[in-house]
């Protein structure tokens, strides 16, 4: 199964500081959500917003509103986030999750997102507390949303030990899938001068197909980092994922 992404966003200034953030050195603009831009879009993932923008859920009901009544099609709703969702928009989002598979006509899925457990308050400033992230994952679920993990980018910093302590807790609130990715970023930043810069890395130009003006990113592969926790979450009967897409293509197949 084959199924394709469409990027879209709600023009919401994130109030996180991740260093590493591609939005901060990304030149192209992705389109406003809106029901034109997805009307003639079936059995695709759409994503609706950047990974903070689900905070401001209030402002996407319209649209959601204007597809429940309108659209005769399935699509998937990818969301990831980095941050808490207060308990009103957790109802918000169920009950428009509800509304969508009673309809037949999409899903929603979360994501918790995060690079490490230890140096969230140094590397994603103003975002959620692992702590916090950990029981968004259990409330998710508890409200009948699929939900899973992205640990991306995977930092060359960051020992394995800590990632299989990331798996171990969100396995023990019940999350089994998980996307691992690698380290895209841009030379001449804080981040570059603080934790790549004179380190050893293999660092090489890498082209970002997903993205429609495929632009060119520094990149750091770890490949053999993401190979042994892919074993390792299937050691607990965990799936892993290369990306969101694959996830989304195996559940749903």
């Amino acid at each position: 199964m084959n199924i394709e992404r469409h990027f879209f966003t709600t023009k919401y200034n994130c109030p996180n500081r991740c260093q590493y953030c591609f939005k901060a050195f990304n030149t192209y603009p992705f389109p406003a959500i809106s029901y034109v831009e997805v009307e003639n879009l079936n059995n695709c993932i759409i994503y609706p917003a950047c990974d903070t923008e689900i905070l401001c859920i209030d402002k996407q009901i319209p649209f959601f509103e204007e597809y429940i009544s309108k659209s005769k099609h399935f699509n998937i709703f990818s969301f990831s986030t980095k941050n808490k969702i207060k308990e009103s928009d957790l109802s918000l989002i169920a009950k428009i999750n509800n509304r969508l598979k009673e309809k037949n006509i999409g899903e929603i899925k979360i994501s918790i997102s995060l690079s490490n457990k230890h140096k969230i308050h140094e590397i994603e400033q103003n975002s959620a507390t692992y702590e916090e992230r950990l029981s968004l994952a259990e409330k998710l679920r508890q409200n009948g949303i699929k939900t899973t993990v992205i640990i991306k980018p995977v930092l060359p910093f960051i020992s394995i030990d800590e990632y299989k302590e990331i798996i171990n807790d969100f396995v023990s609130v019940g999350v089994y899938h998980f996307v691992t990715g690698n380290l895209y970023f841009q030379k001449n930043t804080p981040f570059f001068e603080k934790y790549i810069k004179d380190k050893g890395y293999n660092v090489t130009a890498k082209k970002i197909h997903w993205i429609k003006n495929t632009p060119t990113w520094q990149h750091i592969d770890s490949n053999s980092t993401i190979q042994e926790l892919s074993e390792y979450i299937n050691s607990l009967n965990g799936f892993h994922y290369n990306s969101d897409k694959e996830l989304l293509e195996n559940i749903y197949k």
